[in-house]
């Protein structure tokens, strides 16, 4: 057999190429879209921003990073998630407690 360098192995068309990264691009979304993720010491507009556009409501839960830290992590966490003007009342609900709750059903037995 002969060597083949890798540039002479795979000569793709431009738009064969392009198709291909979009689709790769389109699956990672889908896997990180699936995926849950906490507003632990993330809670700033700039942050929140970028999470609302990439990824549902149902999948962002409240986090800070209590006890390391009260003051790093609770109320700016608190604070950012009160303040952000990206998401109504509901979602900011739904981040505070309902995910979670949906996510780990035993936790709503101990509210009651």
């Amino acid at each position: 057999m002969q060597n083949v360098q890798a540039e002479q192995a795979v000569s793709l068309a431009p738009e064969t190429s392009e198709q291909l990264l979009h689709t790769s691009l389109e699956s990672t979304l889908s896997q990180l879209r699936r995926l849950y993720y906490d507003t632990a010491l993330s809670a700033n507009s700039t942050v929140l921003s970028a999470i609302q556009r990439l990824i549902p409501t149902s999948h962002i839960l409240f986090g800070t990073d209590y006890p390391p830290d009260h003051d790093i992590g609770v109320r700016p966490a608190v604070n950012g998630l009160a303040t952000y003007s990206g998401w109504s009342v509901q979602e900011r609900t739904q981040i505070a407690s309902k995910n979670a709750l949906r996510l780990f059903p035993r936790l709503q037995d101990e509210q009651t």
